[in-house]
């Protein structure tokens, strides 16, 4: 698939709705399963890896996976991933909060000491007023904003005005809804499946 062949906004819904759904998934089992502090069975799964960094490469990989069945343009699908890091932290901590009971942030800076290009930039020092969340919460979001924005405006110049509005939206859109429904039906297990182990830690 070219870069602007296709309805970018409606190829873009798709991605965001795919790796939001990821995001929220991994990010509760984390807490409570593949990362989590309370838990060292067998799906601590970040326990097989020589260190965090391939750990993190798996997650990368697995989301663009999942991302890669609800939308098929492969640099939209990439270019989500900006997403990824900040969905999947902010409902860690969203778990995190909701088993302790409190408010999660800010929490320890332990991006600045992981990737140099977060210390360089201070991506991951907190804001000094509410909500205390990442300076990389923002950062990655208008990355993701600022590149979406440039593929409609190519797909606009390029004369596609037709594809633009419509393109395959009508098509696109009772699948789109069938995996809304899967989503949903997915994000309802793992939250009734963290639940269960919530009264074990």
């Amino acid at each position: 698939m070219g870069i602007t062949r296709g309805n970018i906004i409606t190829l873009s819904i798709s991605a965001l709705l795919g790796i939001t759904i990821y995001s929220i998934i991994y990010g509760v089992l984390e807490y409570f399963l593949f990362h989590s502090p309370n838990y060292d069975g067998w799906l601590k799964i970040s326990k097989y890896f020589p260190n965090m960094y391939f750990y993190w490469s798996f997650m990368l990989l697995s989301a663009i996976g999942f991302t890669t069945i609800f939308c098929r343009h492969w640099i939209i699908t990439l270019w989500s991933m900006w997403l990824f890091p900040v969905l999947e932290d902010l409902f860690f901590f969203i778990s995190l909060g909701v088993h302790q009971q409190k408010y999660p942030f800010p929490v320890s800076n332990w991006y600045d000491e992981a990737f140099w290009i977060a210390e360089i930039l201070k991506l991951g020092q907190p804001l000094t007023f509410f909500p205390y969340i990442p300076n990389f919460y923002f950062v990655l979001p208008l990355i993701y904003l600022f590149g979406i924005v440039i593929l409609i405006v190519l797909q606009a110049r390029k004369g596609n005005i037709r594809t633009f509005l419509k393109g395959r939206s009508d098509s696109h859109f009772p699948l789109v809804l069938a995996r809304i429904r899967v989503s949903l039906a997915l994000v309802s297990l793992s939250l009734f499946f963290s639940d269960s182990v919530l009264t074990r830690v």
